[in-house]
This record gives C-alpha cells, sequence and structure tokens, in this order.
C-alpha cells in the first residue's frame, strides 16, 4: 500500500476550520466491494450540503446510493452513470451546476474507476483493517498514481479506515502500517476512524442517515430538556461525530 506522511499535521494541532473549496468532485472509490463506499459517499452528501448545493452521482451497477437518496427524500438530486464514457462526458458539466459533486463509485470496474479519477478533484478510499484488506487496496492505489502522473497530481487521495472494531489491536496494527512515509506517496492517511456500530447499519432501512437522524433526536431533546445540560451521546451521535470529522479532515485536504 503506498501512502505518505508528509506535511501531515499533528492530532493536537489546533486548525482553524474553513469550508471546502467549490467546486469540488469527490469521489468515494475502492476496487474491493463491501468497504462502505456508498455509506460514506451518502452521508458526505448531508454533510457537504451546509456550505453550499450538492450534485450526487451514483456510478455502481447497483444503484444503492440512488435508492437510498429516493428513500429519504424525493427532492434530492441525484445522477445514475453507470458507462465510463458518460462519465468522462458528463461529470465536468455537472460540476459547472453544483458547488459539491459526490460520486459513488462502483467496484471491480475499472474503466468506471478511471474515468471517475479523470475528473474528480479528491477521491476516498475506504478501507477495512485486516491485512488482506489493506493489500486488496494496491490496484486501486496504482490506478490512482496513473491518474495523478497524466493529470499533474490530480486527484488528490486519502485513504481512511471504515467499519473498524474500537480498541482492537488489529484497529491499532492497521493504523500504525499507514502512517508509515513511503517515497512514493500518492495517497494521504486519514486520522479519522470510522467504528463498526448497528446504528450506521440501520439507517438506510431508517431512511435517514446517521446526520440527519442525530438532528433529529438533538432538536427532541432540546425541545423536552432545553435547559439540562447534556452528559452523554448515544451511538448514533457518536457515528454522525465521526463523520463529521473525517469530512472536516478532508475538507483541509481540498483546501491545501
Amino acid at each position: 500500500m503506498v501512502i505518505t506522511t508528509r506535511d501531515k499535521p499533528s492530532k493536537t494541532q489546533k486548525q482553524k476550520f474553513t469550508p471546502p473549496s467549490k467546486p469540488t468532485i469527490i469521489a468515494f472509490l475502492s476496487q474491493k466491494g463491501g468497504v462502505g463506499k456508498t455509506t460514506t459517499a451518502t452521508h458526505a452528501r448531508d454533510w457537504f450540503e451546509q456550505f453550499g448545493t450538492v450534485g450526487f452521482v451514483d456510478a455502481d451497477a447497483q444503484r444503492s446510493s440512488s435508492k437510498w437518496l429516493s428513500a429519504i427524500s424525493q427532492d434530492i438530486e441525484y445522477t445514475v452513470m453507470g458507462e465510463a464514457r458518460t462519465l468522462l462526458k458528463e461529470l465536468p458539466n455537472v460540476k459547472e451546476k453544483f458547488d459539491y459533486v459526490i460520486v459513488d463509485a462502483p467496484g471491480s470496474m475499472e474503466d468506471v474507476s478511471r474515468a471517475i479519477l479523470s475528473r474528480c478533484d479528491i477521491v476516498i478510499i475506504p478501507c477495512q483493517t485486516s491485512q488482506l484488506d489493506l493489500d486488496s487496496n494496491d490496484e486501486t492505489i496504482e490506478m490512482v498514481e496513473v491518474a495523478q502522473d497524466i493529470r499533474g497530481g490530480l486527484p488528490k487521495a486519502a485513504l481512511f479506515f471504515n467499519r473498524a472494531e474500537e480498541g482492537t489491536i488489529l484497529l491499532r496494527e492497521a493504523l500504525e502500517a499507514a502512517s508509515r512515509d513511503n517515497i512514493r506517496g500518492s495517497v494521504f492517511p486519514l486520522d479519522t476512524v470510522i467504528h463498526q456500530r448497528q446504528c450506521i447499519m440501520d439507517v438506510p432501512g431508517q431512511q435517514t442517515t446517521a446526520i440527519r437522524e442525530a438532528r433529529r433526536l438533538g432538536e427532541i431533546r432540546r425541545q423536552k430538556n432545553s435547559n439540562k445540560k447534556r452528559q452523554t451521546y448515544t451511538p448514533i451521535e457518536i457515528a454522525r461525530n465521526e463523520y463529521c470529522e473525517l469530512f472536516e479532515e478532508i475538507t483541509r485536504i481540498i483546501n491545501d
């Protein structure tokens, strides 16, 4: 796996947050299926909406994200694009219409993935923590490197650990592996980890996201206990906080 920690800020280094640059195409991509591309992309759409207009492109043949978004609200705009030539032609047009474009890429479709990499500004690679999962990213990272060579360094690229079991040796070892310097340095390892939580698995069936559900619960709590100081967070609020931290970290790379 090819990653770098050059110029990476310390976890303890306090940073002023600046909203993400516009317009930006943000792709969630991995050649391995089942790593959480759709879940992360759908949550990213909710988070980036606070800063401007958001377009969503479902490039996965399973159409999971577009079905999920339709269930959340008929007012959410999305486009289904499953062919490489369509993505090459239309992604720049979609970028002209929105401040941010989120792309849910497919697994195991190299021509489609290459088309997305040739048009996106930043690619985010979700990865699980086993060594097999780490090794399986080699093909994805090689594709990223080819695109970066052709496009003069674009797209920017980052990797994060998803569906991780909290406090395990496996997670610690994966984080250590991802933080080692590498001379080629094509992919930036993120500090934020999205942990395995049942509530995240439940939200598609509930026709919502962790961000929306945490907001809804917060509004109910404020109405009932407007003067009561918060002591604890619910699992869905913890999940929301992790996603927000992830997207803030991605934003810093976008703006760099």
